[in-house]
């Protein structure tokens, strides 16, 4: 019982955690919010003794540190914006496809998605 107790309490300590650091980027943006993240995801992978997972944040970290940039990051947006739009024309296709086959069914199975 105590060892669930103990379970429960490092449980809740680390979500708390995690909520706190999630508060102290929120009024970052660009590469700072970024850092900022991974260094309290890094705080909380130490706190937990996984250190393969601080290695990783530490890279990570190191990597933003050193070659982050807002263009970068405004870039990096500007593909994923692309894409999905790119993805969201290829649903259209594949709606009208449906519509003019009338396959009325895969028309209502994609608006539920």
């Amino acid at each position: 019982m105590k060892y669930l107790r103990g379970i429960a309490i490092s449980l809740l300590l680390v979500s708390s955690a995690s909520v706190l650091a999630q508060n102290n980027c929120m009024n970052l943006n660009g590469c700072e919010k970024k850092a900022c993240e991974v260094n309290q995801e890094l705080l909380i992978a130490k706190q937990q003794g996984n250190d393969h997972k601080v290695a990783g944040l530490d890279k990570a970290l190191k990597s933003i540190n050193s070659h982050c940039s807002h263009e970068g990051l405004i870039i990096e947006l500007q593909q994923k914006i692309d894409k999905t739009s790119i993805e969201i024309e290829e649903y259209k296709a594949d709606i009208n496809k449906a519509k003019q086959q009338g396959k009325f069914d895969k028309i209502e199975l994609i608006y539920l998605i």
